[in-house]
């Protein structure tokens, strides 16, 4: 059981940054800008950008983009080797992963829905916008002359969202908390309640391969389907908070919930910010690197109770909903 993110999923937040907000911000600046200097820049930008989208190196159907994405590899047409192309088992709902026939991918399939997930009120511009401002003062100040203009862009587009993507603002704190004494018995009451509701719901890596399915699919169709997947994802998020609010917490572990609690909040803001990819690429970039951030915290702070049960003497068995902590503490990490 894993919960680190997965390289798999955020290798090609970079490329995406570039891709995304160039296609999608520079055309609807594109149109609002006099000076022609400007004009020539941009119309560079977009080539760069638009050239690098479209690369499918090994001719298998899908983009070099997309093979990051799945973790596929972007020179082998097949990288399972099972004699069905990598583009062909996507579009199969199959893992180009997994050697077929038996590699269906039963989360694949999602309705579209037109309206976002409601979340705390805008400025104004929206993120791409404010990036696309930033790109035109580049632009302009370039004169049309500077043949890495892209890469400029790109190095700046890369540094704004590292530098939005910060840490999320805790949401709970110790009020939200029922805290007992710490005995013995109370600490392996809170392992056992604890463990069985991370058990019962989605894993971490679970969750981030059906937040990168969906993200790709709606990048490759540019229609907002992701957003049915999210909010999916974050309802059981939300459940899963809920249950744990419930928890009678021993007093050596409270600080520890909190950070818990405080992580799960973050990965679910997170999820929200990527589904807005299509309509606000810029935040839909932001959130993943949050969500990266946030699945890292998640895990650091898991290993921190597991390490506290291991301090205390206490041991779960296999039958025991604290048996996660073990299953966690002996996982690989991607």
């Amino acid at each position: 059981m894993n919960y680190l993110p997965s390289k798999r999923f955020f290798y090609v937040v970079a490329t995406i940054t570039v891709i995304v907000a160039c296609i999608f911000g520079i055309q609807a600046w594109r149109k609002n800008i006099a000076e022609q200097n400007a004009k020539i820049a941009l119309e560079k930008i977009n080539k760069y950008a638009t050239s690098n989208a479209n690369i499918d190196t090994d001719g298998d159907g899908l983009l070099d983009w997309e093979e990051a994405m799945w973790g596929t590899d972007f020179k082998n047409p097949d990288t399972d080797g099972d004699g069905t192309s990598d583009g062909a088992e996507v579009a199969l709902g199959r893992d180009p992963l997994t050697k077929g026939p038996n590699d269906y991918i039963n989360y694949l399939s999602v309705k579209s829905t037109t309206t976002p997930p409601t979340l705390t009120s805008m400025s104004n511009l929206t993120e791409t916008e404010k990036m696309m401002r930033s790109i035109l003062a580049l632009a302009v100040k370039d004169n049309g002359s500077n043949q890495d203009l892209p890469a400029t862009v790109a190095k700046s587009i890369v540094s704004s969202i590292n530098e939005k993507s910060t840490a999320i603002p805790a949401t709970f704190s110790s009020n939200n908390i029922k805290i007992v004494t710490e005995t013995e018995a109370s600490l392996r009451e809170y392992g056992n309640a604890l463990g069985s509701i991370f058990k019962k719901y989605d894993s971490q890596e679970l969750e981030q391969n059906k937040l990168s399915i969906a993200l790709v699919n709606s990048l490759k169709t540019r229609d907002n389907a992701v957003f049915d997947v999210i909010t999916t994802l974050v309802k059981q998020r939300e459940s899963q908070i809920a249950s744990i609010l419930k928890l009678k917490t021993p007093s050596e572990v409270v600080i520890l919930q909190i950070n818990l609690l405080n992580s799960l909040s973050g990965i679910i803001i997170s999820m929200q910010n990527c589904g807005y990819m299509i309509t606000d690429p810029a935040r839909g970039l932001i959130g993943m690197k949050q969500y990266q951030s946030e699945a890292t915290i998640l895990g650091t702070q898991i290993n921190a109770i597991t390490n506290h049960f291991d301090n205390s003497g206490i041991t779960f068995t296999a039958s025991e909903g604290g048996s996660f902590f073990r299953e966690t503490a002996t996982s690989t990490t991607i």
